[in-house]
């Protein structure tokens, strides 16, 4: 009979309060690193794109950041439907 090691749970400080609270919740369903990186890829995108069409008149680059917002919002929307009621 092996003796199973005891595993602490850390505990946050009471001053964290209503954001430590919040901020576990939003970690249990999110990979914050995997959202910062891509929007950082997104953000560095957005600058080279800017860059790129600096002195263009023929290309806008507002059409670039209301892709980027559709996509967000198509984001936020989507991730609540429950893709496992569609599969066979």
């Amino acid at each position: 009979m092996a003796i199973q090691p005891q595993v602490q749970q850390s505990q946050q400080a009471s001053s964290s309060g209503a954001w430590g609270d919040l901020y576990q919740r939003f970690s249990s369903v999110v990979c914050l690193p995997f959202i910062l990186a891509a929007a950082l890829v997104v953000g560095f995108g957005l600058v080279v794109v800017r860059s790129a069409v600096f002195e263009s008149e023929l290309y806008s680059f507002s059409r670039q950041v209301i892709g980027v917002a559709v996509g967000a919002i198509c984001l936020l929307l989507l991730w609540r439907v429950e893709y496992r009621r569609f599969s066979a």
